[in-house]
């Protein structure tokens, strides 16, 4: 046989199947193209060594790893879906007498043809996009000075090699399948799975169990610190209840629309029906693989744009003045040397105090018992398995005022006043246990105010300030809770007192930002290991929040674009397929009378009984998420921006919604081309 036949048939095929192929060669471009772009930005050490570099880097490796598992995964998968369409085409080949290693040697080349084309306009579209997608990373990280783009040669041969792998592991699927079926059983390959499938009740009760589990963690987890977990927890069994109610309780649902007569028996619903009911055993996977994946894109986009979008509230809670400083010190003597530098080095700088703040606290960490009573954990422990892990910040009176603007008073000292955000009882003590060792308070008065309780710790656990007399109590509970020692190990001083100064000055980001650097390295004594010093910039960090958020937004909007191609390919091919099976039954109806209004009427009928059932779950799976979720975002310093949050969803859902809807116009389209012949 002519070498040259191989080639030219492999061509052919492609030329004549361009309905199949062109949709998998455009999306195998894509994926080369993207994966192609993230791994430049990887590989750039300009992006690394710039201010911030590392976090982002670390993000975009997080993206790359979804990329990677992405393109291996749905590159086989789409391959899957080509085989199963030219089944009967290979059959015939076999049949009309070419052997099978003739038949993978077109396969070699059809293979081969793609592999090329794909890696070729993979990275030349790679190159041309990802200085675009490069300027959209550091436009989101608002970067002051824009690294240089650079592609390495490391990304090419990466990228070649990973796909190039990909393709050599499909061919040897194809080539496997073709070497282990029969000619006969390739023919008549479109008739496989069309008996009417069995209600499988199990597998239905167990859907549901798994989807009510999955959605009971979800709306019950109440502790912050364990939302995390419990996160995965509830995806991984909505996630298998979606594909069990898919596979079983979709037949079972149809079923039952089949026994209503009323809804049955017409023109448009009769042959939907009928149709979903016999293929429901191939559509089901691939619907549940819908829903999945637009569940990943809605809370992917919609969590990652509310924290970008919430990103000015966000500082603006956790940070309200320019220059934020905590001091820690062995002796309480040291607070006021402290302060005396400070003023020195804002002289130095002609600064003017415009705004200002200053009070001492201390921070208690342990769990609240009932009956309001605080048992202390002990220095360095940090509870958080623990629903009731609280924190406790003690201030005196005074101080309190300075903080709120208002004058409270408190007339003994075992009188206290209770800052919460939670509800409490009606015991109006308040106890604090250190190993059995009890202080009792008489709540004077309780403010419920969460405003009052910034912080991110403050997101997380149970939260309660307990404003006291004056600094003698404040010490009495100090020496209960350390001992009378003045050790210290590392940073863990045993004062266990803060001395908060917080204030705004009249200079500009770049000098506010040089002050704050002063600061924290200033020398106050010669005694300087007794004190330790930590001081924030308000400047600084906006720019570590907008490269975090930044970069999680990047990857968001990364991931949902892989995701939606992947939901409207398979949208595509599902549609494709079902159009070729229902071309000769709607042949034989439009012969015994069916007019092509009313073909156009059943698929149309058909379609959406099935399209919309992804988006529609889809929904309600991040409706039921919400609540969790909110709870991730408390972590992340997104606490007070819930209608925040639920308008980014709303949005996101509406405009992949217009997405969807607009894959449902043009697939729709081809399915009736199909049908009619065209």
């Amino acid at each position: 046989m002519n070498k040259s036949f191989f080639p030219k048939m492999a061509v052919s095929n492609i030329k004549k199947n361009s309905k199949l192929y062109i949709p998998y060669i455009i999306t195998a471009v894509l994926t080369v193209m993207m994966f192609f772009m993230n791994i430049v930005l990887v590989t750039n050490k300009n992006v690394a060594a710039m201010k911030g570099g590392s976090s982002v880097v670390m993000l975009l490796q997080v993206a790359l790893v979804v990329s990677f598992i992405f393109s291996g995964v749905f590159l086989f998968y789409t391959n899957s879906f080509l085989m199963k369409r030219r089944k009967k085409e290979i059959g015939l080949y076999n049949i009309l007498g070419m052997e099978k290693k003739h038949i993978s040697y077109i396969m070699f080349y059809e293979n081969l043809y793609i592999a090329f084309i794909a890696l070729s306009a993979g990275i030349v579209i790679g190159i041309v996009f990802g200085k675009l997608m490069f300027l959209v990373l550091m436009k989101l990280i608002k970067a002051d000075n824009i690294p240089k783009f650079l592609i390495s040669g490391n990304a090419v041969t990466v990228t070649i090699v990973f796909f190039a792998c990909i393709f050599i592991a499909t061919f040897v699927y194809n080539f496997t399948k073709v070497q282990m079926s029969k000619p006969i059983e390739l023919l008549h390959s479109d008739e496989i799975g069309e008996k009417e499938p069995k209600t499988k009740l199990i597998m239905t009760i167990l859907g549901i169990v798994c989807l009510g589990g999955g959605y009971y963690f979800a709306l019950t987890v109440e502790n912050v610190l364990k939302a995390v977990s419990f996160f995965f927890i509830a995806a991984f069994f909505v996630v298998i209840g979606t594909y069990l109610l898919f596979m079983a309780g979709s037949i079972a649902f149809i079923k039952l629309l089949k026994k209503n007569k009323k809804f049955y028996y017409k023109t448009g619903h009769f042959t939907g029906i009928s149709g979903m009911l016999y293929r429901m055993k191939q559509n089901a996977v691939g619907l549940a693989n819908i829903c999945v994946l637009s569940t990943v894109v809605l809370v992917a986009v919609a969590t990652t744009v509310s924290l970008y979008a919430g990103m000015k509230d966000s500082l603006d809670t956790a940070y309200p003045y320019e220059q934020n400083i905590v001091v820690k010190a062995v002796q309480d003597d040291s607070f006021d040397k402290v302060r005396g530098k400070i003023q020195e080095y804002v002289d130095r700088y002609g600064a003017d105090i415009k705004k200002s703040l200053e009070y001492k606290d201390m921070a208690l960490i342990g769990r609240i018992d009932e009956q309001n009573t605080f048992v202390t954990a002990g220095a360095g422990t940090y509870l958080s398995g623990d629903e009731n892990a609280s924190m406790c910040t003690v201030v005196e009176v005074s101080d309190f005022n300075n903080m709120t603007g208002k004058e409270y008073s408190i007339d003994s000292s075992d009188s206290v006043i209770l800052v919460t955000k939670e509800e409490i009882d009606g015991n109006k003590e308040f106890t604090i246990n250190k190993n059995e060792e009890y202080l009792n308070y008489n709540v004077s008065e309780v403010i419920k105010d969460s405003k009052y309780l910034s912080g991110e710790i403050v997101s997380i656990v149970k939260s309660y300030i307990l404003v006291v007399k004056d600094m003698n109590e404040v010490n009495k509970i100090r020496n209960t809770i350390y001992g009378d020692s003045n050790v210290r190990s590392g940073i863990d001083y045993k004062s266990g007192i803060d001395y908060n100064i917080f204030f705004d000055t009249d200079l500009s980001v770049e000098d506010s930002k040089k002050l704050s650097h002063d600061i924290q390295y200033m020398a106050v004594s010669e005694n300087d290991e007794d004190i330790y010093i930590m001081c924030d910039n308000r400047y600084d960090t906006s720019e570590e929040l907008t490269q975090m958020y930044g970069g999680l937004l990047f990857l968001g909007c990364y991931v949902g674009a892989l995701f939606i191609i992947a939901t409207v390919l398979i949208i595509y091919y599902k549609q494709i397929s079902e159009g070729y099976e229902d071309r000769r039954r709607f042949e034989i109806m439009m012969k015994v009378g069916m007019s092509h209004e009313e073909v156009r009427k059943t698929i149309k009928s058909q379609i959406l009984m099935v399209f919309f059932i992804p988006i529609v779950v889809a929904v309600i799976h991040v409706a039921v998420a919400f609540r969790i979720i909110k709870k991730l975002l408390l972590i992340l310093s997104l606490g007070s921006s819930t209608s925040l949050f639920i308008w980014c969803t709303i949005l996101t859902v509406l405009m992949f919604c217009i997405v969807y809807a607009l894959v449902f116009v043009i697939t729709a389209r081809s399915y009736y081309n199909i049908v009619n012949g065209k």
